[in-house]
């Protein structure tokens, strides 16, 4: 008896969650250009109408991608569509510090890393903040981390 392989499907019309579109070649891209690459404000904004237009709803940041900035973009590209939207932002990593008015770095945070409990709440904290919105649907830890215990 020969295998056959049913190829009917084949030719049928995609489905609507089969017409997403991919941002750039690889699919993924930084909002921001807080490291020296990245997209502008004014480029992020064509590609996340456009992204949303074609029926693309989730969106993935972080809290140390492009030093915040890319969630400060991606919040105030969903403000009057959020409900519509599906959000996931990670934490773990110990942001890069932020120079103080007089122009001093602070001293490292010690607790500002990691995948403890009051990394998490900090992080996410600042990241709603930063997207201006009160919830997160998908919270990642950013990366694995040997210290703290499971």
């Amino acid at each position: 008896m020969k295998d056959t392989v049913d190829s009917s499907s084949i030719n049928q019309t995609l489905t609507a969650l089969d017409n997403y579109v991919l941002l750039g070649k690889s699919g993924l891209r930084t909002f921001g250009e807080q490291w020296g690459f990245g997209s502008s404000n004014d480029v992020s904004r064509k590609i996340f109408d456009r992204y949303y237009e074609s029926g693309g709803n989730f969106f993935d940041t972080a809290n140390v991608y492009t030093n915040g900035e890319s969630e400060r973009f991606l919040g105030e590209y969903i403000s009057s569509k959020r409900s519509q939207c599906v959000i996931a932002t990670k934490y773990t990593i110990n942001p890069v510090p932020t120079p103080d008015a007089d122009g001093n770095y602070p001293r490292n945070n010690a607790n500002g890393g990691g995948n403890h409990r009051k990394n998490l709440v900090e992080s996410l904290d600042a990241s709603l903040k930063r997207m201006g919105t009160g919830y997160t649907d998908i919270l990642y830890v950013h990366l694995w981390e040997y210290r703290t215990p499971v």
